[in-house]
């Protein structure tokens, strides 16, 4: 048996939309006992007025109490058929990420974007290769079609 609760919300403040959610997952993993995901996040994006600019900052945990995880020992999203999993795991993923967006038309655009993922206690990911940080960034031309 599996449950679910959703919150979302935004509100516009002038130039600046804030932007704000909650998700809590409860599952039976069957013999791996009961898995409870807590997750929130709360970002603004700031679009100043006859500007081709807008800015973005936000911040996500998802914390994960009794995850179901893979052969390797990364945490299985919640959703995720558990069937083969043979241990658990508990711990929490943090995002905090910003983008800067130049709009050159309305079709055409180009951005920079980064993030920042920390790893608590025994929350893994696979793209992280055992590491428990990871600093991304992004630079690219993105075309509307």
């Amino acid at each position: 048996v599996a449950g679910e609760v959703v919150l979302v919300g935004d509100h516009l403040i002038g130039p600046v939309r804030v932007n704000a959610g909650y998700f809590r997952y409860t599952a039976n993993q069957g013999a791996l006992g009961s898995r409870t995901d807590d997750a929130y996040t709360v970002s603004a994006k700031w679009t100043p007025a006859g500007g081709p600019i807008d800015y973005a900052i936000g911040y996500q945990n998802m914390k994960a109490q009794n995850a179901a995880v893979n052969s390797g020992g990364n945490v299985l999203n919640a959703f995720a058929d558990t069937t083969a999993s043979k241990g658990t795991a508990t711990g929490s993923r943090a995002t905090v990420y910003a983008s800067a967006m130049y709009h050159f038309d309305k079709i055409t655009e180009v951005y920079f974007a980064t993030d920042y993922l920390k790893l608590k206690d025994d929350y893994r990911v696979g793209s992280l290769n055992g590491k428990k940080s990871q600093m991304e960034y992004a630079i690219g031309l993105r075309t509307r079609f």
